[in-house]
C-alpha cells in the first residue's frame, strides 16, 4: 500500500467510515427532502431561491465531504475484510464497538488464514518451528509423533533442509498495543504452514491406532487446511 497504515490512521479512516460518512450520508438525504419540501411549499419567489441556494450548498458541501472520506479511507477498506474474529473480538458499529460472541471467536481461533493475515499492518509474523517425530506417509497424508501422540498431517510437506522433523508455522502479534482498545488480540494459536521433514518415506498406519487432528495438540496449532477470504466467490 502507498499509505503506512499506523494505529492513529486505522483509527481515523475507521470512524470516518462508520460514523462521519454515514451522517454526511443522512444528512445529504434530509437536505434533500428539505430542498424538494421548499420547492413545492414556499410561494415566495425570492425567498424560495434563497433557501435553494442555502440548502444546494449545505447539500454539495456535506456530499463533497462524504466524497473526500471515502477517497481518503480507500486503504482501509480495502483491507478490513480481512479482519476476522481471529483477532479482533469487537467489531465497530455506529454506536461504538459490538463484542463478538464467545463461540464466533472459539470456532475462528483454529481457522488457518495467514494468508489474510499478511494483508494486516497491525501484525508481525514469527516463524514458529516445533521439533516432531516423522514416522512417514500414505497417499495424501502424513504421520508423525509429538506429546507421546500420533497425529495426521494432510498439509504441505517439505523434504530437505533439516536434520530432524518440524512442524513450521507463523505466530502473530501485534506491534502495537493500542490496537487492544479496539478489540483487535494476539491471536491464540500458530498459523501451520508445513511439515518439514528431512527425507521422504512411507508408513504404514497399524489397525486401531488411535490418530489425532492437529488442532487437538495441547490447543496451540491451527487445522493444517488453509483457507481465506480472497477464496469465498
Amino acid at each position: 500500500m502507498a499509505t503506512t497504515m499506523t494505529f492513529d490512521r486505522w483509527r481515523l479512516m475507521e470512524n470516518l467510515s462508520t460514523h462521519w460518512i454515514t451522517l454526511a450520508m443522512i444528512l445529504t438525504l434530509i437536505l434533500l427532502m428539505g430542498l424538494a419540501i421548499v420547492t413545492q411549499s414556499v410561494r415566495r419567489k425570492s425567498l424560495r431561491r434563497r433557501v435553494q441556494l442555502g440548502l444546494t450548498g449545505a447539500i454539495l458541501l456535506c456530499a463533497g465531504g462524504g466524497l473526500v472520506a471515502w477517497r481518503y479511507i480507500q486503504p482501509y477498506l480495502e483491507i478490513r475484510h480481512y479482519v476476522t474474529p481471529r483477532v479482533r473480538v469487537a467489531h465497530p458499529e455506529f454506536f461504538g464497538l459490538v463484542p463478538e460472541s464467545g463461540t464466533t471467536v472459539g470456532n475462528s481461533a483454529g481457522v488457518n488464514n495467514y494468508a489474510d493475515m499478511a494483508h494486516l499492518p497491525m501484525y508481525d509474523r514469527h516463524t514458529v518451528r516445533k521439533p516432531v517425530t516423522y514416522l512417514g506417509q500414505d497417499h495424501s497424508t502424513a504421520y508423525f509423533e509429538m506429546f507421546d501422540r500420533i497425529y495426521s498431517f494432510s498439509g504441505p510437506v517439505k523434504v530437505g533442509g533439516v536434520k530432524q522433523a518440524v512442524l513450521q508455522g507463523d505466530r502473530y502479534t501485534l506491534n502495537d498495543t493500542r490496537y487492544r482498545q479496539l478489540g483487535f488480540i494476539d491471536p491464540t494459536k500458530i498459523s501451520t504452514r508445513a511439515l518439514v521433514v528431512p527425507a521422504a518415506k512411507t508408513y504404514d498406519l497399524p489397525n486401531a491406532t488411535k490418530v489425532y487432528a492437529l488442532q487437538t495438540a495441547g490447543f496451540t496449532w491451527t487445522t493444517e487446511r488453509s483457507s481465506s477470504i480472497d477464496d469465498v466467490d
